[in-house]
């Protein structure tokens, strides 16, 4: 069982809470976003250095494009 998914799935379960106690729910679905999103952005900022240096594996390039949001090398930013 994914305990971080079932955390976050409490948040949407709106009607089953309190409005105090939903408001509990969450602050901690928000806190355990926050870490988890703490933990890529490690891990994306060690492959990007990789990268930059040429020493990034086609393992470690696909985990790269999973993790990131979006995919920056097909980003069209001429508008």
């Amino acid at each position: 069982m994914n305990t971080n998914r079932t955390f976050k799935a409490l948040g949407t379960v709106m009607d089953e809470f309190s409005e105090k106690g939903f408001k509990v729910v969450l602050e901690f679905v928000k806190f355990i976003d926050s870490y988890e999103n703490y933990g890529k952005n490690g891990r994306i900022n060690k492959l990007k250095v990789k990268k930059e240096k040429n020493t990034l594996t086609s393992n470690e390039e696909y985990e790269l494009n999973e993790l990131l949001p979006i995919n920056l090398e097909t980003l069209d930013t001429n508008g």
